[in-house]
């Protein structure tokens, strides 16, 4: 059986749509658990009234601690040996679990992965794109690819199947408090995996919208907690002594600078100064020779060199360079 987790706060306009596309499933030997994470508008009320419809679905009512501690809670329920997370507010095709476990069995994998399709509020969904070509990686490839290159294992929860023993087994579970526990996660998952199936078929809709978590293309604080996940990685990779301490540094590295990148890009830069120069100090001190990390691209090592002499000539430059990009 699959176990289906669904962590549930303030998403009254999108649960619905949400709930229906489980439900409309081919493959049908599920349980779904909703974790009402003490909604203040009516996503309470709809979880009830879908429990009512079908005796697959488990509802629990909890104060607010987050999406972290919902889905620790979620964990602590579930039945089947398998188990996916889907957001509230997002959607899945119906043939998403059939195709997850299928890949998942044929390749004897216990992680299994499709591609997930960002959709926009009032914007068609381009669904062209559905071909369903196939990757098998060791869990070794796949937490390189986590930390590189995001081709196959997204940094996401969503969009995946699980077999249960990688986190009963393995005692791993969600940061509480903490946003981005898919990044403090989904490696450690990999490092346990024999075998990660990846289908480029795109059956998973991640909705982009304002209000969630995390506005895409904005920096909030909340973001930092990405830096925090990323340094543990590198200490998880010296702790298992894994061949993948430049990648986690990569890593590391990556997330420092697209949080830079946020901060600087917006108008409101120097009210962030101290955020500033500890990612720059982040980037100059934990990480050894930075720029000769072999995963680097051109682009990041022009930008580190710049941040290296100081903020007073990155800013200028950047904004210039972005003056120039839309011109």
């Amino acid at each position: 059986m699959c176990s289906i987790i669904v962590p549930v706060y303030n998403t009254e306009q999108y649960l619905v749509r949400c709930l229906d596309s489980i439900l409309e499933q081919t493959y049908t030997n599920f349980e779904i658990i909703l974790i009402d994470d003490g909604s203040t508008d009516a996503s309470g009320r709809i979880c009830d009234d879908y429990a009512q419809k079908d005796a697959r679905i488990t509802v629990i009512h909890k104060e607010n601690k987050g999406q972290s501690d919902a889905r620790n809670v979620g964990m602590q329920m579930i039945k089947g040996d398998i188990v996916t997370f889907i957001d509230s507010d997002d959607y899945v095709t119906s043939n998403i679990l059939e195709h997850l476990l299928e890949n998942m069995l044929k390749y004897d994998a216990d992680i299994s992965i499709c591609k997930l399709l960002p959709v926009y509020e009032n914007l068609p969904i381009n669904t062209t794109l559905n071909e369903k070509n196939i990757v098998i990686l060791s869990g070794l490839e796949a937490m390189e690819d986590a930390f590189t290159s995001n081709t196959y294992v997204l940094d996401a929860l969503c969009c995946k199947m699980y077999k249960t023993w990688l986190f009963k087994e393995t005692e791993i579970s969600f940061p509480i408090g903490r946003v981005h526990e898919d990044t403090a996660t989904i490696y450690k998952l990999c490092h346990h995996a024999k075998r990660v199936v990846h289908s480029s078929a795109m059956l998973y809709y991640y909705l982009q919208r304002s209000g969630s978590t995390m506005d895409r293309g904005k920096f909030s604080v909340l973001r930092l907690d990405a830096v925090t996940a990323a340094k543990e990685a590198v200490e998880y990779v010296k702790t298992h002594n894994l061949p993948l301490l430049e990648q986690s540094y990569y890593h590391y590295l990556k997330i420092n600078l697209i949080i830079i990148l946020l901060i600087v890009n917006g108008s409101e830069w120097r009210e962030k100064m101290d955020t500033l120069n500890l990612l720059r100090n982040n980037t100059i001190d934990f990480i050894p020779q930075p720029t000769k990390n072999r995963f680097s691209s051109t682009g990041m090592r022009l930008n580190l060199i710049l941040i290296r002499f100081g903020y007073w000539l990155y800013i200028p430059v950047r904004k210039i360079w972005n003056y120039i990009l839309r011109r």
